[in-house]
């Protein structure tokens, strides 16, 4: 139907380290995407 899914970024630095983790999702609530990109870091 012409729908496409769209990926959001995230993008977690850690301070100690300076190393980026970016992750990409599909989640449409902020609060549940940013938890499951949490759970897999």
């Amino acid at each position: 139907m012409g729908c496409e899914e769209k990926y959001i970024p995230c993008g977690i630095v850690d301070k100690d380290t300076g190393a980026l983790h970016i992750s990409f999702g599909s989640s449409y609530k902020t609060s549940d995407f940013i938890v499951d990109i949490l759970l897999w870091i």
